[in-house]
């Protein structure tokens, strides 16, 4: 499990105060890093099973 500050940094959105009241140096406040063998997502409801995982950083 990585803290990475500047990642934490990159992420951070003040809505999340209602849930790490720490803010960013909460210690509850962790950034986890998945990789994944195969993947479901959906969209537009239609979902698609196996395909490419969308990078979103």
């Amino acid at each position: 499990m990585k803290t990475e500050e500047a990642i934490k940094r990159s992420l951070w959105s003040d809505w999340m105060l209602s849930h790490f009241p720490g803010g960013m140096e909460d210690p509850e406040h962790y950034v986890l890093k998945f990789t994944l063998e195969s993947s479901t997502y959906s969209i537009d409801n239609e979902y698609v099973k196996d395909g490419k995982f969308l990078n979103l950083l």
